[in-house]
């Protein structure tokens, strides 16, 4: 596997993290057995970018490492140094340390506690995003810090990274979701035949009385509603609700979502969040109107989460510099 995530350097950087008594946020990410090889180099990386350059250990938000089977062991060794907190990393299928809350198999999103209400909220975090610092002079790297924690201390409902469905948005907003790029103009016949080829009319129909019943319930046709105003522009699937960072109450998830999402889950993960807020009437805070988010590392004037998912060798490479060198500017205010 030809993965520039497995060519990171040995994280050579030690933090010490307090364990802050608190009950408000988790912020989870989770490692999978599929991607263990590139994540176990990754994590180090995300965790020092995290606690040397946000307030989020001084706002009492607490980190998680929620683990698969097998991969425990690999993330321990890779988070060596890092002085944790007990229980900080955690496997995904013991009720002594995550569940599901109260119903432990139906749950798509993790909870913590014996009734899932450890935490008034959580946050998945993409173990791909590293937040930097601006790129000024040398001297204020310290104390121009990005307020996420401040962020998720105050965010008590839904939030995701950046959020949007609106029947405004066109083909190109979901370039992410087909997989692929149309470099067409909006109605020439090969654009129109290629929508043709990636979704399927009777397939689009099953996934609409699907969304439809229930967001609206079955006589969805009597009341004249149809979710195809909000999330779909002809052929294709049309919201945006990057899920990459996501936040959402523990209470309402264990209580209301749970029992719903069950039944649904094969909608997809982020349409089924989309759908329950449609259907109860809410909206997800827009995390990208809090915090400068960029999809991948750039040198930019301000503080930043930044995607290194598709980072190429060199901005892999200036990253842990500024990184490494932030480290020498810490300062305790």
């Amino acid at each position: 596997m030809n993965d520039l995530r497995e060519r990171l350097p040995e994280c050579p950087l030690e933090y010490q993290i307090p364990h802050i008594p608190g009950s408000h946020t988790a912020l989870v990410i989770e490692i999978t057995a599929t991607d263990i090889d590139w994540q176990e180099r990754m994590l180090p990386w995300t965790l020092a970018s995290l606690i040397n350059n946000t307030d989020l250990v001084m706002k009492g938000v607490h980190l998680y490492i929620v683990c698969e089977e097998g991969t425990q062991d690999r993330i321990k060794s890779a988070l060596k140094h890092f002085d944790l907190p007990p229980g900080t990393i955690r496997h995904q299928d013991s009720p002594d340390e995550v569940t599901l809350g109260k119903h432990p198999s139906k749950n798509p999103l993790p909870l913590f506690g014996k009734h899932g209400y450890a935490y008034d909220s959580v946050c998945l975090f993409d173990i791909n995003y590293w937040a930097f610092r601006g790129v000024g002079k040398a001297q204020d790297r310290a104390d121009d810090k990005l307020p996420f924690g401040h962020v998720l201390r105050q965010t008590w409902g839904w939030a995701a990274a950046e959020y949007s469905f609106h029947i405004a948005n066109e083909l190109y907003l979901k370039d992410a979701w087909v997989k692929m790029s149309l470099p067409l103009p909006e109605y020439s016949p090969q654009r129109q035949k290629i929508r043709e080829y990636l979704v399927d009319a009777s397939a689009r129909a099953k996934w609409l009385h699907a969304a439809n019943t229930a967001v609206y319930g079955e006589n969805y046709k009597k009341q004249n509603k149809n979710v195809a105003a909000y999330f779909l522009n002809e052929a294709d699937p049309n919201w945006h609700l990057d899920a990459s960072i996501l936040q959402y109450s523990a209470r309402e998830v264990n209580t209301y979502f749970a029992e719903w999402a069950a039944e649904w889950q094969h909608l997809g993960t982020e349409a089924l969040i989309a759908l329950y807020l449609l259907k109860t009437g809410q909206h997800a805070h827009n995390l990208a109107d809090s915090v400068m988010i960029e999809s991948h590392y750039v040198s930019a004037e301000y503080s930043r989460l930044c995607n290194m998912r598709f980072a190429d060798i060199e901005q892999f490479r200036y990253g842990t510099k500024e990184l490494m060198g932030s480290q020498l500017n810490i300062s305790m205010n």
